[in-house]
């Protein structure tokens, strides 16, 4: 997978509902011709022969199905070359249909259209042949042999042609009329082997498949049903017409399938979801799904894609497996929680030390900490903050999406915050009233202090679990125990000079691990509290 926008990759770790075709994502994509079949079911050649006609002379941009018919007719030699002149009428998703005009030479000047069953049927006046009318029922069997074949997975497209006058001349959507339906072609294309086991890998992750398609309905719900998707309810192009963006606002999020559907309306799809409050990606890698690309908070295409569509994505796969996307969610994930233990634990320390140096300024006729020392601090600080990058996270982290909440960082900021006040104003009791200290002694005990109780915090916020249950990486332990031997070097040290420390007794240091002990622990029980409080914590409350 390809990165083109990092900011997307917390996105991804969010994203609770994901989008996506059936042809090559759930499916192998190796679309194989099966059968073609006339109208009573049985096996035909002469409708793979006129099939070919259509798909050798379509002329707009070839597709996994006209692939498989020429690749039918190549091996049953039922094609011979075409040397003369044709018309068309290009494919579109309103009629769903292509139609080609030629000189055949078995049935002369002829109209031969391919496309969509009922599309098809419903241009159709004859059967097998012109002059024998269509009944309702045929009608009725027809649609019976189209269901039969469909609600096995089956895609099915209708093939049908109506005799034209010589000379040929240009087409419009008016010929498409009177047609004479010949026959059935039934496509295969089963689903990946490992798509049910994502599907299932996903759900536990949070993220609910939605597959959006513009194959036919049956089809589309047995694909569905094999990789263990909810087929209860399935939304046609024609039904998403005619719904009002508030109806399809509360239907596609209960909805996991969308059959029959135009490109144009994939984006109003991933509009209607985004209204519901859900993160929404979207996969795709045609003309058509650039905008829904674009609209989508995380777009997916894939390297072979059309270039406006791997311009709109935030991500571009290798290869179009759902595993690379669940993977993604993974790392999106990690990098969200271990950005969330930064924030939480950085900002928390932060106000704390602001509000206690504010608060100590008042009363300290010298400055509590000088400039240089303060600038230590902050750098050797952020050396154990840099290691969280690569720390471990919880399996619960993973389990579900989670997204930025401002009101839960400002209250985790506050609250914990607070408590790192409160030994703040213990130890500066202690120093200043019952100790007595010196103002160099104070400050570099209370720089040895803040300094033990941000790596304290660090490791207790890092987790919603209690400290001992969460084993941190050994990056991190190490970044943190390097920091901690320093800041109690420094003041023995030959910088101790430079930054204006003063050794420290030897009781006072112990004093100070002491109460940074009893803080974490302080800390450890307040995070407790915290966690379990849904108005505190938000969606981060553990459940």
């Amino acid at each position: 997978m390809i990165v083109r926008k990092l900011n997307a990759i917390e996105s991804l770790g969010a994203m609770s509902v994901m989008c996506t075709d059936k042809t090559g994502t759930l499916t192998s994509g190796q679309v194989v011709l099966d059968l073609a079949l006339d109208s009573k079911g049985q096996p035909s050649e002469e409708v793979l022969r006129l099939s070919a006609l259509n798909a050798a002379l379509q002329g707009g941009t070839k597709n996994p199905m006209d692939d498989a018919i020429m690749r039918k007719a190549g091996a049953l030699r039922v094609l011979q070359p075409l040397d003369q002149s044709y018309w068309r009428i290009p494919f579109d998703y309103s009629r769903k249909c292509v139609s080609v005009s030629i000189s055949d030479d078995a049935l002369g000047p002829v109209l031969i259209t391919k496309g969509a069953f009922g599309q098809v049927l419903a241009r159709c006046t004859a059967i097998e042949q012109p002059g024998r009318t269509l009944t309702p029922a045929d009608h009725a069997a027809l649609n019976k042999l189209h269901e039969a074949w469909a609600q096995k997975g089956i895609r099915v497209l209708a093939v049908a042609y109506r005799p034209l006058l010589m000379p040929l001349g240009p087409l419009s959507m008016r010929d498409e009329q009177d047609l004479c339906f010949v026959g059935l072609l039934c496509f295969v294309d089963p689903p990946k082997q490992d798509t049910a086991e994502m599907v299932g890998a996903l759900a536990r992750r949070g993220v609910q498949l939605k597959m959006i398609t513009g194959d036919d309905r049956l089809a589309a719900q047995a694909t569905a049903k094999a990789i263990g998707l909810d087929t209860d309810t399935v939304i046609t192009g024609s039904i998403l017409m005619s719904m009002s963006d508030q109806a399809l606002t509360h239907a596609a999020a209960a909805t996991s399938v969308f059959a029959e559907v135009d490109p144009s309306q994939k984006e109003r799809i991933v509009r209607a979801l985004q209204r519901s409050d859900l993160v929404v990606g979207f996969l795709g890698d045609g003309v058509n799904d650039a905008l829904a690309l674009h609209t989508a908070d995380v777009g997916i295409s894939v390297h072979n894609a059309v270039d406006v569509a791997r311009e709109a994505a935030d991500f571009v796969l290798m290869k179009k497996e759902l595993r690379l996307i669940y993977n993604g969610i993974d790392e999106g994930r990690r990098t969200f929680a271990n950005t969330m233990k930064y924030v939480l634990s950085t900002t928390s320390a932060n106000f704390g030390n602001m509000v206690s140096m504010g608060f100590i300024s008042l009363v300290l006729p010298f400055l509590p900490l000088l400039p240089s020392q303060i600038l230590l601090n902050n750098l050797l600080s952020d050396i154990p903050s840099a290691a969280l990058s690569k720390d471990t996270v919880d399996p619960e982290w993973a389990s579900a999406p989670h997204r930025f909440e401002l009101s839960m960082i400002r209250n985790a900021m506050i609250f914990f915050g607070l408590v790192s006040v409160i030994f703040d104003l213990a130890l500066f009791g202690l120093l200043l009233w019952v100790i007595e200290l010196a103002p160099g002694v104070f400050r570099t005990a209370w720089f040895i202090e803040s300094l033990l109780t941000e790596l304290a915090v660090l490791f207790v916020i890092r987790s919603r679990s209690a400290i001992w249950k969460s084993r941190p990486s050994a990056g991190l332990i190490l970044a943190s125990v390097a920091v901690a031997v320093i800041a109690l070097w420094l003041p023995v040290s030959p910088l101790a000079r430079l930054f204006e420390f003063e050794p420290l007794p030897g009781w006072v240091t112990l004093m100070i691990i002491g109460l940074t002990l009893l803080y974490a622990l302080s800390v450890e029980m307040a995070k407790h509290w915290f966690f379990h409080h849904p108005r505190l914590a938000g969606s981060f409350a553990v459940r």
